[in-house]
């Protein structure tokens, strides 16, 4: 437990820094993140020793899908979209070359694993970055984390004093139902504080409190879906985490697999209703 807390509060220090800072440091965080993860995930389901080519490759896809959201900060455009769909091209042939030289050993399936990795995280996570690329996308992108963290402690301490009946026992034994409505209720409170403190500290450019509750509500629900969705892909694979990089944590995967799904959710809330009003 003194690992956790130590590692938890460490890894909190360096968000408030990157975030804080929100562009170079947030780019080259989620950068970063992503290949770690990535990697972890292809170790986790054995594709490493299968063929780490195919998986430096994989990673490399990340990097790129990163680096082509970190221009949505700026506002320019990095390539045009042919040239983006030339890449692509370019990207999945290698892949299916590098099955066809090793076909003894690399299947089709690993090819699909590649690319559903790269969608899983690299394009899940790279959600952040478009968050922080919105208008007031600087305060907005805490959300994420905020969404992803007040969930999982509301559901941990409701699930502990009031758990019961199991939410899902076959995949998450721990997790309940009085958990997880207990975690998106307590996150759609805290949307909702955030929101009376905005409105408080910028009276001119107000939000929209019920509409920061429902925010709240949504992210609350796609932690824990992220959160599951991970614990099946480990179950599958029969191991306890992707990682061991992080003390009492498990890996960086293991961290980041509620942020995952909540990130395109307030980007997607944000970007077609808005909170602004």
């Amino acid at each position: 437990m003194l690992k956790r807390i130590f590692t938890g509060l460490i890894g909190a220090a360096v968000l408030i820094l990157v975030l804080i800072e929100g562009r170079f440091l947030l780019t080259l965080g989620v950068i970063a993140v992503s290949v770690v993860s990535m990697w972890e995930f292809y170790r986790a389901i054995g594709l490493v020793k299968k063929n780490v080519l195919l998986c430096i490759l994989g990673i490399w896809g990340s990097c790129a899908l990163a680096i082509l959201a970190a221009y949505q900060l700026s506002g320019t455009p990095l390539i045009s979209s042919s040239f983006l769909m030339l890449i692509g091209f370019a990207y999945v042939v290698s892949l299916l070359l590098i099955m066809l030289y090793n076909h003894k050993n690399v299947t089709l399936s690993d090819v699909a694993v590649i690319l559903a990795g790269n969608v899983y995280i690299a394009y899940l996570m790279m959600h952040i970055l478009l968050v922080r690329g919105l208008g007031f996308g600087g305060t907005f992108v805490w959300l994420i984390f905020l969404g992803a963290f007040m969930s999982d402690t509301f559901a941990y301490f409701t699930g502990r004093f009031f758990g019961r009946r199991k939410l899902w026992p076959e995949i998450s034994p721990k997790k309940t139902v009085a958990g997880a409505a207990g975690g998106v209720i307590g996150c759609g409170i805290v949307f909702v504080l955030f929101g009376i403190v905005w409105n408080y500290l910028q009276p001119e450019i107000g939000v929209s409190v019920p509409l920061m509750f429902l925010l709240g509500l949504l992210c609350s629900a796609a932690a824990q879906i992220g959160d599951l969705v991970a614990s099946v892909i480990k179950r599958q694979y029969n191991i306890k985490d992707f990682g061991r990089i992080l003390p009492g944590h498990g890996g960086v995967l293991d961290r980041f697999d509620s942020i995952l799904f909540v990130a395109p959710v307030v980007y997607l809330f944000l970007y077609h209703i808005g909170v602004i009003v």
